[in-house]
């Protein structure tokens, strides 16, 4: 892959994943009993009948879901680019394919893949599409997590008569797609993945492949759900978080992140090199819940004054010692110090930033911060900032007279 497009990818930091499909119309609960696991994992988790499972088709009605306002919203909460679930677990795509007729053009008239791909477009946001490969609850011959493979007969029939097909047809009708997130690959063959990353690489072969298509073939590691790398990584890698305990929409987990929650996780991530993909998950109406709301219009406030120091595809070294007073992000010429806590006695302490300084400053208000550079008894490079105004989550800028930060190491 292009070293530019990773590069822009990196860039970007911070996206919005989106969870949608029959499940949501459950809200996590079926016959009154709520799933112990995922919302949109609830057709298999609840062993739900086929026959109950398509009644859904009949009620799951999402007029609310606005593909323009959701993108609106997106850019105005600093995220930088979306992924939507056009086919999850379940089988039941969202969007017009030839494939089968278990899909939202055949029993809603709608394709919300389409939908989106114009919202971003007139939004300026980059376009990602979630699709599973592997698992498929609906076909025969799609692999279900926890159990016995079907017949390989089966499951050559659903690669090559649905999901290769369906992703041809993503990858065909509706423009540039920016990343495939392909999702648990559990027993597919490594050539099979091979299929499915030369047909991507075919059809556009500046979409970035997500880590999960699996056998080391994707373009960005993609974490754990909810997993923070200890370390930063020199690869793209991108974190999938949820802002409850659910992907999919939950009618009982109310238990929302906080924005200073989501603010910290945020800088944690890009201090060390990744990106934060933050999902929302409308409900059966399509209405995406307050909850998300309120804290998504917090952090796009917070960062309408302090992006600069979010939106960077520069790798930050490591910091050498253990602390839990800020973050490191820096970008051309620029270092950005983000407070996890307000300084004692006003008070930070730097070791081993080897950088010429320029001036420094609060990012938000502009007022110029003292800064001392120096060198500590042992003849390390030192600095020190009076920070009697600053507070948690502030960020410091420091104009450096390098391009790039370096910090050396014991």
């Amino acid at each position: 892959m292009n070293q530019a497009i990773i590069d822009h990818y990196r860039s970007l930091s911070y996206g919005l994943f989106i969870h949608m499909g029959l499940y949501s119309e459950l809200g996590g609960s079926y016959q009154g009993q709520p799933t112990r696991f995922y919302s949109e994992w609830i057709r298999l988790s609840m062993d739900i009948p086929d026959e109950d499972y398509h009644q859904l088709t009949k009620r799951f009605r999402p007029d609310a879901f606005d593909a323009t306002d959701i993108c609106r919203r997106a850019k105005s909460w600093g995220m930088k680019y979306v992924c939507f679930t056009s086919k999850h677990h379940d089988g039941f795509a969202m969007f017009d394919t030839s494939t089968d007729d278990f899909n939202s053009k055949h029993h809603l008239g709608r394709d919300f893949v389409a939908e989106l791909a114009e919202g971003c477009r007139r939004e300026g946001l980059m376009f990602g599409l979630y699709y599973s490969q592997a698992q498929d609850w609906e076909h025969p011959g799609g692999l279900r997590a926890y159990q016995a493979p079907p017949p390989n007969e089966l499951y050559q029939a659903y690669l090559k008569e649905k999901a290769l097909v369906q992703l041809e047809e993503l990858l065909t009708n509706y423009g540039p797609i920016g990343y495939l997130w392909l999702d648990t690959p559990t027993g597919m063959p490594k050539e099979d993945s091979e299929t499915i990353a030369r047909l991507i690489r075919q059809k556009q072969p500046d979409c970035l492949i997500g880590g999960r298509i699996g056998h080391g073939l994707g373009d960005v590691i993609i974490t754990g759900d909810n997993r923070m790398p200890r370390l930063s990584l020199d690869k793209a890698w991108e974190l999938p978080a949820t802002l409850n305990s659910s992907w999919g929409y939950s009618l009982t987990d109310e238990d929302w992140r906080t924005p200073e929650e989501i603010i910290r996780q945020l800088a944690l991530v890009v201090s060390r090199g990744g990106n934060l993909l933050l999902n929302i998950g409308p409900d059966g109406k399509g209405r995406i819940p307050q909850g998300s709301v309120v804290t998504l219009d917090a952090v796009g406030d917070y960062l309408k004054t302090h992006g600069q120091a979010f939106y960077t595809k520069q790798l930050t070294p490591d910091y050498p010692y253990e602390q839990t007073d800020f973050l490191l992000t820096g970008r051309p010429w620029r270092l950005y110090i983000y407070l996890l806590r307000k300084p004692e006695g006003s008070v930070i302490e730097l070791y081993h930033l080897e950088n010429q300084v320029v001036s420094a400053h609060d990012l938000a208000t502009g007022e110029p911060v003292e800064l001392y550079v120096g060198q500590d008894l042992e003849g390390n490079a030192y600095w020190r900032l009076d920070l009697k105004q600053a507070d948690a989550y502030d960020i410091i800028e420091v104009r450096l007279v390098e391009e790039q930060v370096k910090i050396s190491s014991l």
